[in-house]
């Protein structure tokens, strides 16, 4: 491989690595304003064992409330879903549409 290939490959890498790096900031970013949402009582319209939905601080629409579990699962994506995280996602849906 010539020298110029491998160092375009490094840069490559080091951007990959550097994107992912911004990605988890910018993600502990808003998930920080969302733990501290949760916390503030009159943002808070229902709470119980499993969710808590607020008022959006900044709402796109007339009623645009946010849907969130309790506990922390470590799920970054949808992609991340399983077959015990069935109920959780029917409760969040039928608390959501009341």
């Amino acid at each position: 491989m010539r020298v110029l290939d491998q160092m375009v490959m490094t840069a490559m890498k080091r951007h990959s690595t550097d994107t992912r790096v911004e990605a988890k900031r910018a993600s502990n970013w808003w998930t920080n304003g969302l733990l501290s949402a949760m916390k503030d009582q009159s943002l808070v319209v229902l709470k119980d064992d499993l969710i808590t939905i607020i008022e959006d601080k900044y709402p796109k629409s007339r009623h645009h409330l946010l849907v969130i579990p309790n506990k922390n699962s470590g799920m970054d994506s949808v992609d991340d879903l399983t077959a015990s995280d069935v109920q959780l996602i029917d409760h969040m849906t039928l608390k959501g549409k009341q």
